[in-house]
């Protein structure tokens, strides 16, 4: 420390040290004319000439970038609030040191600086050219906290020690009146205080100095200051943005507030406190997030007092998981601690849906009940992968006032304890303690065997069941009020019966079922249909889905015939896209004729030969069928005749007119929706026959290629010749 000194008195030092002290400001180009003395920041009366202590000399070390405030230890003067505030490095006294025989030494050529008590002063560190070996250094000053113990509460640490050092946090939760909700919420907020707009000292000025000082941004190791009024951290008016010229343009400032929620709501919320830190604008949106957030997922690395603290810290809550952090969850004491805490905070009234998936050793059936008494007005509870759950925790749970209220419910991976009964009871509606189930999810739940069959009064419009490996036979047969309108029973490798009759049914997924070989489908209102990788499935035993219209989805069904798919096709008249990927048995001719298919693809099926389409398509994907000889592209089949026809014919004018006008009437709105469509899409036709090297004939095409509408790649058709290909636009 003694060698820095005499290195700064003689120029040796930078002028600002940006090494680990980058605080530590070093300069030599301020004169304090006048000052000889450095008795804590009295006037002085040292009379040195050249290398003095003051005259001309003026103060060559003097050690900038500390708060002149701080640089008083006799109480000259203080902060805003008159508190007096002690230097952040103090000379070290020793015991055998004088005022007289170290002054002597000390003062060189200079003045002989004297500081009352006779002890050792700034003046003596300063007088001359030279520093006795002896002189003392500097030494750091003992940290001073209110109530001598300054630790700060160890869920703080947690959730901001890798963002901030133990100084500050001691600092902040210091300065907040020892308060872990007021000293969470500024670091949260994580907003630098300034000084920009007061003043220093005893007269009311501040030194150059304390103004750099209280200009920059701090580093990690510094504390936000404390206004008179309590804990200030909100970024002062003082601290100016660095020009574009040396940090570039900022991008930030161009994103619309909306954008900048949405790319904080990709971080979680430790990693949304830490870029908080970077400037006083991500600060005030991360503040802005907090206050909008609706979603959280606790992280894992935080204690029980940190998740605690953290769930009561978002005010504007709907919806808490604790997925992430269940193998912090050792019983259900644990999870209520958690639970509770956000239900007394300011968004307790406002959370509907918990996740507690994955706590297995903090959810059974006699804890299950105990977590709908912690939020009023719960809709939604997730209970995935609790293994300890069983069918006596359901009945308990449908037992409870609050299950009434129940919305969603997730039991996806309870194992083995989740059987058939379970379910039924599940979807017993009312009955069952269920008035309100509409979301059903039952994913993985290995313990549901055998055939099960849909109680009729159900109420559920969702239901997933995917992964029940032990299910071979599903029946789904259901009034015209039943609610239901989404099926999943993916991935039953066991499944060899699915009869589904429901006429409110929008989108049934029974894809990689490779067992199902009897299919048996009543649904009228059926948009998608998605059977793909149903490898033993040779042809639909009922297939009665006039409003499919969406979507046919049967990528990969091995052993599903050309007969089979273009009478499925045929059925369907609403039909807009059809995939059929890797379908290896469709062979010969594949004759798909529709008034409204506009997507097709075939790709990959090697045994295929010709491809006769009737319908206006505008894309058709055929690439990878080797054995594809021809390819017809051809005008949609006509209308059908009006049914109201027959049915004046058969019943004269009465009922049967009216039913025929309503129908023609719904037919066409049907073909006007359909005409709007056609307006919003392109008209191109696109045409992908690539490595279809059997391919020599290709019809149906010219009209659109003389227009420029045609867009079509055939490279790989060697045997395609010349004259069959289109004349313009082949990629």
């Amino acid at each position: 420390a003694v060698s820095l000194v005499t290195k700064a008195r003689h120029g040796a030092m930078p002028h600002k040290s940006k090494g680990k002290q980058g605080w530590l400001d070093w300069s030599s180009d301020e004169e304090d004319s006048g000052r000889g003395d450095g008795s804590g920041g009295g006037s002085g009366s040292g009379s040195g000439k050249k290398g003095g202590h003051g005259g001309k000399g003026g103060n060559k070390g003097h050690v900038r970038g500390l708060d002149s405030m701080l640089a008083r230890p006799h109480g000259g003067g203080g902060d805003q609030g008159g508190r007096p505030r002690g230097p952040a490095f103090a000379l070290r006294a020793d015991g055998d040191v004088s005022g007289s025989g170290r002054s002597d030494r000390s003062g060189g050529r200079g003045g002989r600086g004297s500081s009352p008590g006779g002890g050792t002063s700034a003046t003596g560190l300063g007088g001359g050219r030279s520093v006795d070996a002896r002189h003392p250094g500097f030494a750091p000053r003992p940290r001073a906290t209110a109530t001598g113990s300054g630790s700060c509460p160890p869920e703080l640490l947690e959730m901001f020690g890798g963002a901030l050092s133990r100084d500050t946090l001691d600092d902040v939760f210091e300065q907040c009146g020892r308060s872990v909700d007021a000293a969470l919420e500024a670091l949260l907020a994580l907003s630098v205080g300034g000084d920009g707009d007061r003043g220093g000292g005893s007269g009311g000025e501040r030194s150059s100095a304390d103004q750099r000082t209280s200009s920059r941004s701090p580093t990690a190791g510094e504390a936000p200051r404390a206004s008179p009024s309590g804990p200030r951290l909100a970024p002062g008016r003082g601290a100016d943005r660095a020009p574009d010229s040396e940090t570039g343009p900022n991008l930030w400032d161009a994103l619309p507030p909306e954008l900048r929620l949405l790319i904080l709501d990709k971080l979680g919320a430790r990693e949304a406190a830490r870029a908080a830190r970077v400037c006083k604008d991500l600060a005030e949106t991360v503040r802005g997030w907090r206050a909008t957030k609706r979603d959280l997922v606790l992280p894992p690395t935080l204690s029980l007092a940190g998740l605690a603290s953290l769930a009561a810290a978002y005010p504007a809550l709907t919806s808490l998981s604790l997925r992430k952090c269940a193998p912090k969850m050792a019983s259900s004491e644990d999870v209520l601690r958690v639970l509770r805490a956000a239900a007394q905070g300011p968004a307790g009234g406002r959370i509907a849906w918990i996740d507690l998936e994955g706590c297995d050793a903090a959810v059974s059936d006699a804890d299950a009940p105990g977590l709908l008494d912690v939020f009023h007005g719960l809709t939604g509870l997730s209970l995935a992968r609790c293994t300890r759950l069983t069918d006596k925790g359901v009945a308990a749970l449908a037992a409870h006032p609050a299950a009434a209220a129940l919305e969603s419910l997730s039991i996806a991976g309870c194992t083995p304890g989740i059987t058939a009964a379970g379910l039924a009871s599940l979807l017993s509606g009312r009955s069952g303690g269920w008035p309100k189930l509409s979301r059903l999810d039952i994913s993985g739940c290995t313990g549901i065997k055998g055939s099960v069959a849909l109680p009729p009064l159900m109420t559920v419009s969702s239901l997933r069941a995917m992964y029940l490996p032990a299910l071979t036979v599903l029946t789904v047969q259901l009034p015209p009020a039943a609610p239901l309108e989404h099926l999943l029973v993916t991935e039953c490798r066991s499944l060899r019966t699915l009869h589904v009759s429901t006429p409110r049914l929008k989108v049934l997924n029974a894809a990689l079922c490779k067992h199902l070989t009897r299919l048996e489908l009543h649904c009228k209102g059926l948009d998608t249909l998605v059977i793909q990788h149903c490898s033993s499935l040779t042809a639909p035993v009922t297939f009665v889905c006039p409003g499919l219209r969406t979507e046919l989805i049967v990528n990969g069904c091995t052993s599903l015939t050309s007969s089979t798919l273009s009478g499925m096709v045929s059925k369907s008249p609403k039909l807009r896209r059809l995939r059929a990927d890797g379908c290896a048995s469709l062979d010969g001719e594949l004759h798909l004729s529709s008034r409204a298919l506009r997507e097709v693809t075939v790709e990959g099926c090697a045994r295929l030969q010709v491809l006769r389409v009737a319908a206006p398509v505008r894309s058709l994907d055929a690439k990878g069928c080797k054995g594809l000889t021809a390819v017809w592209l051809e005008d949609p089949p006509p209308p059908p005749p009006p049914p109201e026809a027959s049915a004046d014919d058969e019943g004269g004018s009465g009922g049967g007119g009216g039913g025929g006008l309503v129908e023609e009437k719904k037919r066409g709105d049907d073909d006007d929706e359909g005409e709007e469509e056609d307006v919003v899409t392109d008209d191109l036709l696109r045409l992908d026959l690539r490595n279809c090297s059997s391919l020599v004939r290709l019809v149906g095409v010219r009209v659109a290629a003389l227009e420029g509408k045609l867009r079509v790649r055939l490279s790989g058709c060697t045997s395609l010749p010349a004259s069959a290909r289109p004349p313009t636009n082949i990629m």
